[in-house]
């Protein structure tokens, strides 16, 4: 209550705005609260609770429903607000493909050529990279004047299965189920990739995989089973072969690791590089009937080919990169700007006790710590950030494997937080005091860009992370407790950073009002012109074939 008369917004245009957005976030901390004081009040004595494996992948998937659904409340999306999901390339070229796959799927169509993109293509590559996500049939379900609400639930569900996955990961790779699962999850679903690039849409399909696929490619590894590897990587590669390249690249340095992070016999070692092989040949030969005609396509557009610069550089100044963890950090669209890699500050304060939890075998370490080492140079040097892309430097939209660098750092914390009752005050407050004087140094000699908030803010949610897992560490009564807390610590953070962030889209590229889209007076009379025109047409010239344009043009 407190919250909702305290709290003001001068952005907020509707009444409704502020009271679902401050009802429903009070909601979810209370409700988060209420979980950390009853384990709190259980003890240590009282038996922990069974669950199945579905049960924290599931909640996961929830917590993150809500909590991106308050984001977009945050933003003002309709019916709360005004605003829809249409911002960049999603208004003037996804949707509409979306609604000419919608019109196929209902009144049929050829899925090989159109003649309703410029002077007619081939459909095929164009289905291969936008429309491929079997998801996409739900769109049947919405009529045609609510096309953008069915491509937010469409968002929304692939945000929440993105949390499913990544706890499912996480649960089967380290063979553990309790609340510090839901914890990581929730800061993959809403990290900066997710927010900022949310309306490629065409690209999350695969970021919800990679979760999934590397924790059947830890199963293939252990037992030999192949079923689960073949289907995931297949999936993924056929929902869009572009964002799945970078995924098989992934998986080539995440085999590296594997065998590096502890010793193998020859082998073994033999062993597993067959069973990656042909896992991965399987997985990629399962799509080929779309992957060959689609890259057949690709020859003749500007994303073919491509080579090496002369010369090896950087695209940014290190120290700069440091500075893309922090909260509220702006969101990367154009060329020229740094990288989407934030995903919670709770990943920046584990990293350092990472590196110096002896429970942790120091060869396991390195080898993690390596990983995230190579991929934040992969930002930084030409030349492996243009193999990350195929050979063909994007047209804005840069660092497009980025979800990859949070997805490790992900992992890392995950794997600090089972050894938590190992984790020293001093190692708490080690990374406090670095990450302190980090910030100091920032905001000094740093990026302008980062203002008052981003600093200070950023602090304050380091302080109560090191904090609670400084406490939780202590005593092994408080370990359930410190999980629960660090959830409800996590949700806050990533809750407003992600309404921030929204709302910073709105401001430099403009998320189109739903009723400038498609339900208008404008359109509906556009729509009806072109009925009767179709009809006249076709009963005078006997289905020959002929074209029609709208004029003047209707553009956001």
């Amino acid at each position: 209550l407190v919250f909702i008369f305290v709290y003001t917004d001068k952005d907020w245009t509707t009444g409704p705005q502020k009271w679902v957005y401050t009802i429903g976030l009070s909601a979810l901390l209370g409700l988060l609260a209420t979980l950390w004081l009853h384990v709190q009040l259980r003890g240590v004595s009282a038996p922990k609770p069974r669950h199945g494996g579905w049960y924290y992948p599931v909640l996961s998937g929830l917590l993150a429903l809500l909590c991106m659904s308050l984001c977009y409340v945050y933003l003002g999306v309709w019916p709360i607000g005004n605003e829809s999901v249409m911002i960049v390339d999603m208004h003037h070229q996804y949707a509409p493909l979306l609604s000419k796959l919608r019109e196929m799927f209902l009144h049929g169509g050829s899925p090989l050529y159109t003649f309703e993109a410029g002077l007619g293509a081939s459909f095929l590559p164009m289905f291969g990279y936008y429309l491929a996500s079997p998801l996409n049939l739900l769109l049947i379900l919405f009529p045609e004047n609510l096309l953008t609400e069915g491509i937010l639930v469409i968002t929304l569900l692939k945000n929440a299965l993105a949390a499913a996955c990544f706890a499912a990961c996480v649960q089967s790779v380290y063979h553990r189920r309790d609340i510090s699962v839901p914890v990581v999850a929730v800061l993959y679903s809403l990290m900066m990739y997710m927010l900022a690039y949310s309306w490629n849409i065409m690209w999350l399909d695969c970021v919800a995989m990679l979760p999934l696929v590397v924790m059947f490619f830890e199963r293939m590894m252990r037992t030999g089973k192949f079923l689960g590897y073949v289907l995931s990587l297949a999936y993924a590669l056929f929902s869009n072969y572009y964002i799945g390249f970078m995924l098989c690249v992934f998986l080539v340095l995440y085999y590296i690791v594997y065998v590096l992070r502890k010793r193998r016999t020859t082998e073994q070692v033999a062993r597993s590089f067959l069973r990656f092989v042909v896992g991965s040949l399987l997985a990629g030969g399962l799509v080929m009937f779309l992957l060959l005609p689609v890259y057949v396509g690709l020859q003749g557009t500007s994303a073919a080919g491509g080579g090496f610069p002369e010369k090896v550089t950087s695209n940014f100044d290190m120290f700069n990169l440091l500075g893309r963890h922090l909260y509220t950090t702006s969101p990367t669209i154009r060329s020229g700007n740094l990288p989407n890699i934030y995903c919670g500050l709770l990943p920046v304060v584990l990293l350092p006790i990472f590196a110096t939890t002896r429970a942790i075998p120091a060869r396991r370490r390195a080898v993690y710590m390596g990983l995230a080492a190579l991929l934040g140079i992969s930002f930084i040097l030409n030349y492996p950030d243009l193999i990350w892309h195929g050979l063909h430097s994007p047209n804005d939209l840069p660092y497009r494997f980025s979800f990859i660098y949070s997805f490790v750092l992900l992992l890392i914390a995950f794997e600090t937080l089972c050894h938590i009752r190992e984790i020293r005050p001093v190692q708490a407050g080690g990374a406090f005091a670095g990450l302190l004087a980090y910030l100091l140094i920032e905001q000094r000699f740093g990026d302008e860009k980062l203002g008052f908030g981003s600093i200070y803010i950023s602090l304050l949610f380091i302080l109560l992370y090191a904090l609670i897992v400084a406490v939780a560490g202590r005593k092994r009564k408080w370990v359930r407790a410190g999980y629960c807390a660090l959830l409800v610590v996590v949700a806050a953070e990533m809750v407003t950073n992600g309404g921030a962030t929204l709302r910073t889209l709105n401001g430099s590229e403009y998320f189109t009002d739903h009723s400038a889209y498609v339900d208008n007076d404008k359109t509906r009379a556009i729509r009806q012109a072109v009925r009767r025109t179709q009809a006249i047409g076709d009963a005078a010239a006997d289905g020959a074939f002929y074209r029609m344009e709208t004029l003047p043009r209707k553009t956001s």
